[in-house]
C-alpha cells in the first residue's frame, strides 16, 4: 500500500488591521478630532496678544488678540498693558517653538507674574496646523526659572528648536540669544478634564 505524504497547505496571512492615519502618523490630525482658530478662542477667553502664557484682561478695551501668526519666538510686546490683570488665561503652545510641550515651555513676556500665578490650573491649547489649536488639558505651574541672555541653556534651546531652523535675519538671532528666557515647567491637573471652549 501506497501512502501519501500529507503537504501542508500554505495560508496566506490574514490581511493588516486598518489603523488611521492619524494613529500612524504623529502629525496627522484626526478629523474627528476638535480644534479651534486662535480667533475662537481669544472670543471666548480675552487675553493679551500672540504670548505662550496670554494675560487676562479686565476690560474688553484692553490690547486683545489680534494678530494669530506670531508666538513669543517673535519677542512681540502688546499695545496697551494697563487694562490687563496679574493673572494668566490660557496657555498657547505654537507649533515647533518648544522642545518639550506640554510639560516644559519658554517664553521671554510676563515673567514677573509667574510667582503670583503657580499652581493656578490654565486651559492648555496646542497648535497642531497653522491656526487649528487643540484643548489639551488643564496644566499649572509647578516652577520656572530665568535663563539669562546669551548663556548656553539659551543657546542650546534656540538652537534645537524647529521654529529657529527657519531662515532669520540676523537681528532675530541677536534678540533670541541676548534676551533672558523663561523655562517653565507644568504638570497636569487630572481632576479637571472640561473643555473651557464648550462651557
Amino acid at each position: 500500500m501506497t501512502s501519501m505524504s500529507s503537504e501542508k497547505v500554505s495560508s496566506s496571512p490574514a490581511p493588516a488591521k486598518y489603523v488611521p492615519r492619524f494613529k500612524r502618523d504623529p502629525t496627522a490630525v484626526s478629523s474627528a478630532l476638535t480644534t479651534y482658530t486662535y480667533q475662537d478662542i481669544a472670543k471666548k477667553m480675552p487675553g493679551q496678544t500672540q504670548h505662550t502664557f496670554v494675560r487676562a484682561v479686565v476690560s474688553q478695551d484692553a490690547a486683545l488678540d489680534s494678530d494669530t501668526t506670531q508666538d513669543d519666538s517673535e519677542g512681540q510686546a502688546s499695545a496697551d498693558l494697563h487694562r490687563l490683570d496679574e493673572s494668566f488665561c490660557r496657555v498657547m503652545i505654537h507649533k515647533h517653538a518648544h522642545l518639550s510641550p506640554p510639560t516644559e515651555l519658554w517664553t521671554r513676556n510676563n515673567m514677573s507674574m509667574f510667582d503670583t500665578n503657580i499652581g493656578r490650573p490654565l486651559p492648555v491649547f496646542q497648535e497642531l496646523r497653522a491656526n487649528r489649536f487643540e484643548f489639551l488639558g488643564w496644566y499649572r505651574i509647578t516652577r520656572w526659572e530665568l535663563c539669562e541672555g546669551g548663556s548656553p541653556v539659551v543657546r542650546r534651546f534656540i538652537e534645537r528648536r524647529k521654529v529657529s531652523q527657519r531662515d532669520r535675519t540676523l537681528e532675530y538671532w541677536q534678540k533670541a540669544l541676548g534676551e533672558s528666557w523663561a523655562r517653565v515647567e507644568m504638570e497636569r491637573v487630572r481632576e479637571l478634564t472640561a473643555d473651557p471652549m464648550r462651557a
